[in-house]
């Protein structure tokens, strides 16, 4: 292998590698983002059971079970 045919090579590849950092941040950000919101919409029904007179033991559990589609 020629030196100009390796540093090519290692500029594709770090290109490549920045590319997917760049994904990730972006992809981290989309769950955060989505697990806030499912933490919100998870205490907002935990508040509504509890004023509801749900016992308190099954409050969290039922809570998950309403609003699982949030959090992915």
């Amino acid at each position: 292998m020629e030196l100009t045919q390796v540093t090519d090579d290692m500029y594709r590849i770090s290109q490549r590698l920045e590319k997917a950092a760049n994904e990730l941040y972006k992809l981290g950000e989309a769950k955060a983002s989505s697990e806030q919101v499912y933490r919100v919409k998870l205490a907002q029904d935990m508040l509504k059971l509890k004023s509801e007179g749900m016992a308190v033991g099954m409050i969290a559990d039922v809570a998950k079970g309403n609003v699982g589609e949030y959090l992915f």
